[in-house]
């Protein structure tokens, strides 16, 4: 859990930081398209308003001083109006460059300054203050420069008066002020309200990259931390196994152990009778001890698939009432009460008639040994159009629902600590569910915790 907060915290760090580099970056693109497209509308405005009027409102001969950027010639301080004259007229027949474009606009905006030492010579009617970009236009060619570039996000154009200062904004961001020359002065920018949602658009390679890396690391943590709690679960249940077991296996080699000591030490040879009382009960301890280790060694063959299935066709209604007959003496001794219901005529089955016998025998004596007051057992044999259905009741201790899956498998118990009342292995229903499974049917459990359980067994016809 550690680890995934500290993966999700590094993620989320460099995500941010992924975000506010994209942001800039993003302010940085668009401040330099805002540049060029200010300097596009004010070259323009430079030549219709100012450049061409002043150009043609001067005589000849008039200089003026060095336009500082000197690569539309070479040496000298001034330059007369003619001069200038003929650069522009043989710009504008030529097809220049980008780089001689870029060189030409700073030429007129170096111009523009210079005209501003001849205010007495320029007629009033040329207008050189109250002249300016038009925000609409300016909208208008900075979009389109956006949108070649792919920058589809809603923006706002102001124009700023010398001295005025932003307004700070968390959201989105402004562009870098961009100075124009017509007012001189003014400044202008645009401003981006809303860009989170391009933003994080252009992260989307970096926002799947740490979902997946999120949903990775998850999915190995869940799979370790399921892998231990199995082998937790295996553990208790291993250690459930062992207790039982011992338990199991010390009883009757204690009972024979104790018979055989009072046969060879208390003179019991002489007496014919306590003789053979002894002898009897070893010989149904060590009868205990055998099934016992027989129903350990079916199920590891089971396991391992071993086990051949002897198929013929079989009265399944016959071999449940002889089931039931055979555990008369055991019903008997716990004033069990059980009921029978057969609905239908026909059911003949294929099957192995041992080990069907034994899974009815287990099913029964596990509603015997599970139940603490008087025993009621229904038995209720169905017949379908193409199966059997075999549907077992008692008003037993029920099975909580967390364990209702896991009772088929191999040694399991629902857990009760180390106590001991009710004798077991965790083999019987693993060795019902193996059959079962043999003769291609199905089991399933319904059960309330302190109302009993009923065992639902299919069988195809």
């Amino acid at each position: 859990m550690a680890s995934m907060i500290l993966i999700s915290i590094f993620l989320g760090l460099w995500l941010r930081q992924t975000y506010f580099r994209e942001k800039d970056s993003l302010r940085r693109t668009t401040s330099n398209i805002f540049r060029n497209s200010v300097f596009e509308l004010q070259d323009q405005l430079l030549h219709r308003v100012v450049i061409q009027p002043v150009l043609y409102s001067l005589p000849d001969s008039t200089e003026i001083k060095d336009l500082s950027f000197n690569s539309w010639r070479e040496g000298g301080e001034r330059t007369s109006i003619s001069d200038i004259k003929a650069k522009l007229e043989a710009d504008q027949k030529g097809n220049p460059s980008s780089d001689q474009g870029a060189i030409r606009s700073r030429f007129l905006r170096s111009l523009a300054f210079a005209f501003r030492d001849l205010k007495e010579q320029i007629p009033d009617s040329i207008g050189m203050r109250n002249d300016s970009i038009r925000i609409g236009a300016l909208h208008q060619t900075y979009q389109a420069a956006l949108e070649e570039d792919n920058i589809k996000i809603p923006f706002q154009v102001s124009r700023m008066e010398k001295g005025q200062e932003l307004l700070p904004n968390n959201k989105g961001f402004y562009t870098r002020p961009m100075r124009a020359d017509i007012p001189f002065g003014t400044q202008y920018v645009a401003h981006f309200p809303r860009v989170s949602a391009l933003i994080l658009q252009k992260m989307t390679s970096q926002i799947l990259f740490s979902l997946l890396l999120l949903f990775l690391t998850g999915l190995s943590f869940g799979l370790v931390y399921n892998s231990l709690k199995q082998q937790l679960q295996l553990t208790k249940i291993k250690n459930s196994f062992i207790s039982n077991i011992t338990h199991e296996l010390q009883t009757p080699i204690t009972s024979v152990g104790v018979a055989l000591e009072a046969i060879s030490s208390f003179d019991v040879l002489e007496n014919k009778e306590r003789t053979k009382e002894y002898i009897e009960i070893s010989k149904l301890e060590l009868k205990r001890l055998s099934t016992l280790v027989d129903k350990v060694l079916r199920s590891a063959m089971f396991e391992q698939k071993n086990v051949d299935i002897n198929r013929e066709s079989i009265d399944f209604q016959g071999l449940l009432k002889e089931v039931i007959h055979q555990m008369q003496i055991r019903f008997q001794e716990q004033s069990a009460h059980v009921n029978t219901q057969f609905n239908g005529q026909n059911f003949e089955i294929e099957g192995d008639r041992m080990h069907l016998g034994n899974i009815l025998y287990n099913l029964l004596d596990n509603a015997l040994k599970y139940t603490k007051e008087q025993p009621n057992i229904l038995v209720e044999l169905n017949e379908g159009k193409e199966k059997i259905t075999l549907k077992i009741s008692d008003n037993g201790i029920g099975i909580d629902q967390a364990y209702a899956n896991k009772i088929f498998e191999p040694f399991f118990r629902v857990p009760n600590g180390d106590l001991h009342n009710t004798k077991g292995y965790g083999l019987g229903l693993s060795y019902v569910h193996s059959i079962i499974k043999k003769h291609k049917g199905k089991i399933r459990v319904k059960s309330t915790i302190g109302k009993g359980s009923t065992f639902y067994l299919d069988f195809p016809k």
